[in-house]
């Protein structure tokens, strides 16, 4: 919240628009006028992707010259560092993570569209009798009820870890097959970089900020439409060579956002 009586030049950090585009996924509306009021004052609107930028010039009618695009880094060394085979078993042992599985990492909460993440492993293990998992790392969040009890009718096939130790977070991306993000909005989408970082291969939205983080290293869906992140499942699970395609190009788009000093 900006001051209403401050006089001096002011900056402003706008990560993301998302109680105006899409404002069924929040819990509440009573920001909008502080957002209105933040981009209208202030001198210089940092955000942090391309995405974000148009949104908030839709949304504030606010001229693109007084927007500036500061992208997320990642620390590339920290994600490529390679575990020792008894550091990820120990992982493993820690949580409980299956020897094969689907990542989701982030908050459970209805923008985060597990319930799209679940109904497509649903389909996956009706179709094909294998081992795979799907774990589920990350806090709860709001309106999270219905997400749950579609886990729950899942049994032993879905694991929930609930929150975890940071030190451990990079492990935990290493030890997955996939990594599932097929989320409804995102200003930037750090766990896609993430997870790419990590050389996990990644399924995320063809929406919002997603494409232009996940370049053409990821399997890009429709997140309203379960087929295809099922289908997206597949494709990573029966092709081993594209598999390691997928692996190598996450990588390289990680490069892209390297922290620079």
């Amino acid at each position: 919240t900006i001051p209403k009586n401050i006089k001096g030049k002011v900056i402003v950090t706008i990560y993301d628009t998302v109680f105006f585009s899409a404002p069924e996924t929040m819990g509440g509306m009573k920001t909008i006028s502080e957002y209105k009021y933040a981009a209208e004052r202030s001198d210089l609107i940092i955000t942090i992707s391309e995405s974000a930028k148009a949104d908030i010039i839709k949304h504030f009618n606010i001229d693109e010259k007084k927007i500036k695009i500061v992208t997320p880094g990642i620390d590339l060394q920290k994600y490529s560092y390679k575990y020792s085979k008894s550091e990820l078993e120990n992982i493993r042992k820690k949580y409980n993570l299956p020897k094969n599985y689907i990542l989701y990492l982030g908050t459970i909460e209805p923008r985060k569209n597990i319930e799209r993440i679940v109904k497509a492993f649903k389909k996956y293990k009706k179709e094909i009798n294998d081992d795979l998992k799907l774990v589920i790392v990350g806090r709860k969040g709001w309106k999270y009820d219905n997400i749950m009890k579609l886990i729950e009718s899942m049994g032993t096939d879905i694991i929930i870890t609930g929150y975890i130790d940071e030190e451990d977070k990079i492990p935990i991306y290493k030890l997955a097959q996939i990594f599932a993000f097929p989320s409804l909005y995102e200003g930037f989408g750090m766990p896609v970089l993430e997870a790419m970082a990590a050389g996990v291969p990644v399924i995320t939205s063809n929406v919002s900020s997603l494409p232009e983080v996940a370049g053409d290293a990821a399997i890009l869906v429709n997140p309203l439409n379960e087929d295809e992140i099922f289908e997206a499942y597949k494709k990573i699970r029966n092709d081993s060579i594209y598999r390691e395609k997928m692996i190598q190009k996450g990588y390289e788009q990680a490069k892209k956002y390297q922290w620079k000093y």
